[in-house]
């Protein structure tokens, strides 16, 4: 797995990218925005050729344990009404809808969740 990480004065920007030998020129890449009041996990795909052997899981609780040692205690996100599968892998994370964050505005075609962060996490 290789990370690369950029910080602003108050905002910063952490992205894992994993490769998996045995999927050929599969990749799956995640990143996640942190600022004063919560994570935003901003891009995730997996492969489909990737996807059911916990690719997703293992990148999203790294990036959650990450955002933990910074002091994140919350971890938003905003995903299509269409998107079926993302919508089951985040609630079977933990995550809940919640509303509009950030300057996202409610539309028909966003569904916001959320979950809550535990300094667990950060000894995991």
């Amino acid at each position: 797995m290789a990370t690369a990480s950029t910080k602003g004065a108050r905002r910063s920007l952490r992205a894992l990218v994993m490769r998996w030998p045995r999927y050929r020129l599969s990749a799956t890449t995640m990143a996640i925005v942190l600022n004063e009041s919560y994570g935003e996990v901003k891009r995730m795909f997996v492969r489909p050729e990737a996807r059911g052997n916990g690719v997703a899981s293992k990148l999203i609780q790294a990036l959650e344990s990450a955002a933990c040692d910074r002091g994140c205690r919350k971890f938003l996100l905003e995903t299509g009404p269409y998107q079926q599968q993302a919508l089951a892998f985040y609630a079977k994370q933990g995550h809940a809808r919640c509303g509009a964050f950030g300057s996202y505005p409610e539309h028909p075609l966003s569904v916001f969740m959320g979950k809550s962060l535990s300094s667990a996490h950060a000894s995991a």
